[in-house]
């Protein structure tokens, strides 16, 4: 594993003529695999718009993401990029003239350990190996975390309840958790 193939497109500014206003260019980074980061810089004076689409055949980790942030240490991220989109060809839109490209990006993560049945968490996980782990990616800020007999419950800032990595179907906005 010695390269990563990053494919991005950059869009100029309305000026520019039809053929110039679609550039697509592409950058190969060489990494030492044993460093537990690598970020680049990514900056074109006069854009105002850059759209970025991974090629599908870099070699990522399924669990992890590439971050795109506005600072070079990583802690704004503006966009985050799972396997799945760069399987589904999915592509982000910046706009700004520069940005900083993070791998790996770690997103927060809930786990929820227990039966899987009927929402148990916990309590009989001891009891076998074999216990399945739910694992949610959060896109959206979360208000608060919280236990409650065998549950995990995370309410987001939009008030959107989430239990045992499940999304619920209804909203708790009137009651206090």
């Amino acid at each position: 594993k010695g390269f990563d193939m990053i494919s991005y497109l950059m869009y100029f500014n309305n000026e520019l003529s039809g053929p110039q206003q679609h550039t697509k260019a592409y950058a190969e980074t060489f990494h030492n695999q044993f460093k537990t980061k690598i970020s680049s810089k990514i900056a074109f004076e006069g854009f105002k718009k850059m759209t970025f689409r991974f090629d599908e055949i870099s070699d990522i980790d399924s669990k992890n993401f590439i971050g795109i942030s506005s600072d070079p240490a990583g802690e704004s991220i503006l966009k985050k990029f799972s396997y799945e989109d760069m399987k589904g060809g999915k592509s982000v839109d910046i706009y700004s003239n520069q940005c900083y490209i993070h791998y790996p990006y770690s997103p927060p993560r809930i786990l929820a350990t227990g039966e899987n049945y009927n929402y148990e968490l916990g309590q009989d996980n001891s009891s076998s190996y074999d216990k399945t782990v739910e694992m949610m990616n959060y896109t959206e800020k979360v208000k608060k975390v919280m236990n409650s007999g065998n549950y995990t419950v995370v309410l987001t800032e939009n008030n959107q309840l989430y239990y045992c990595g499940y999304k619920s179907s209804f909203e708790r906005t009137n009651q206090t958790c």
